[in-house]
């Protein structure tokens, strides 16, 4: 961003496959290939759904839930001419994963891949990567209430039972952004999106004859984009983001994500639904000022909002889990007057998430993640059910200095 306080910035980030297909991926090492693990339907809210559309890419499609195969098949099927295009029913492991594509033809290589399965995302990821497997660009959901240095993945179990509105919609959503710029940066990837929101996604008719871009709930996506850094390197000729960089990334898309004003939409009567964050003291329409990203700023929860969480039901009892963005800044501030500063609005806030990772916080620093882990465990899963999950933070240091101090990156690494 132009060191301008009048400069503008836009929401949402707006990143395709295609997008970083055409500047990542030099045309001769493009291979046509798609992995889609959680194809629900195939297209509604999918970002590899256009591949398959404008593109006439091949691919594989996994799903584990029978519900969708009507719909999926009829989604799918207008775009298969070639029968390059195969769905894989059965829900997976990170073991098993990897054999399985392979058993399917996956190349080496594909151009892309798209994971959300609502829980095993990040050890689905790590299994294919650790099987050979390299896509060029990767699309991955992401639990957006838990700020960096949580490191939060779940993990696979046989005794773990899928429940999208008991677990996905009480917080229990997969890996947190630190987990996965760390996990895809120790394989080789960098990141290049933080993707909170959308406006619209790709629809087409029963036929698919007619497909076109339309309006979709706003709130609804959370995405991480990756490309493999030496693609990176060699179409830009620039370094993977650092770590405080991806922390200040995450800080200013949570700050557009909270602040967009134009995401009421409208029940089956026509009657305005509640918007996810009405009370933001600041709103704007998908353009906003440097002044407005230095204003006092309190970011709220998405999944742990009133708006979202499934509340207890019958039988059950528990209290919902606090933000863990809130609980972040009470650690952060309870360490030292070092976590404040003069830094206003959403870089005050990443400045919390870089002193709790320095390393004479790295005591404190777990203690919190372990507790975030185990407060949304605890809604999501039964006394008696197996729900394992990875939780660590990373001591982030800063190359070349003894005492690891951190300040914010410069405007134009934000």
């Amino acid at each position: 961003m132009p060191d301008d306080p009048h400069a503008s910035s836009a929401w949402p980030a707006n990143v395709s496959f295609g997008q970083l297909i055409d500047n990542f991926v030099p045309a001769a090492r493009r291979d046509k290939f798609v992995l889609n693990l959680g194809a629900n339907d195939g297209a509604r809210h999918d970002p590899s759904f256009p591949l398959i559309v404008e593109r006439n890419y091949g691919g594989i499609l996994v799903e584990g839930d029978p519900s969708f195969k009507k719909r999926l098949y009829a989604n799918v099927r207008p775009f298969n001419a070639s029968g390059r295009l195969q769905i894989s029913w059965g829900f997976a492991s990170a073991n098993s994963i990897g054999p399985r594509l392979k058993s399917l033809g996956c190349p080496n290589d594909p151009d892309a891949l798209k994971i959300d399965v609502d829980g095993l995302d990040a050890a689905l990821l790590e299994g294919i990567v650790l099987s050979g497997i390299s896509p060029k660009t990767i699309a991955i959901e992401v639990a957006p209430d838990i700020p960096p240095p949580v490191q939060l993945s779940q993990l696979y179990h046989d005794g773990f039972k899928f429940e999208f509105e008991r677990k996905h919609l009480r917080g229990w959503l997969g890996a947190s952004a630190d987990a996965l710029y760390t996990l895809l940066g120790s394989h080789g990837y960098a990141l290049v999106a933080i993707e909170l929101g959308t406006r619209e996604h790709m629809r087409c008719d029963r036929g698919g004859t007619v497909c076109s871009l339309k309006s979709t709930c706003t709130h609804c996506e959370h995405n991480m984009w990756f490309v493999r850094s030496d693609l990176l390197r060699a179409a830009a000729g620039v370094e993977p983001p650092s770590w405080p960089q991806f922390v200040s990334a995450y800080w200013k898309q949570t700050f557009a994500f909270n602040t967009y004003q134009n995401n009421q939409k409208v029940d089956k009567h026509h009657v305005p639904k509640k918007p996810p964050f009405a009370k933001q003291s600041f709103q704007h329409d998908g353009v906003y000022t440097r002044d407005a990203e230095d204003r006092s700023y309190t970011p709220e929860c998405y999944i742990l909002s009133e708006y979202a969480y499934h509340p207890a039901q019958r039988g059950e009892h528990f209290t919902k889990p606090e933000c863990p963005m809130l609980t972040l800044r009470d650690q952060a501030l309870s360490s030292a007057s070092g976590a404040g500063g003069k830094i206003s609005g959403w870089r005050s806030w990443a400045r919390h998430s870089l002193w709790l990772a320095k390393p004479a916080n790295a005591a404190k620093a777990f203690a919190f993640a372990k507790a975030t882990a185990e407060a949304l465990k605890a809604p999501a899963c039964r006394p008696d059910e197996a729900c394992p999950y990875n939780v660590s933070t990373t001591v982030h240091r800063t190359a070349g200095t003894r005492d690891h101090s951190f300040a914010l990156p410069a405007r134009d690494e934000q």
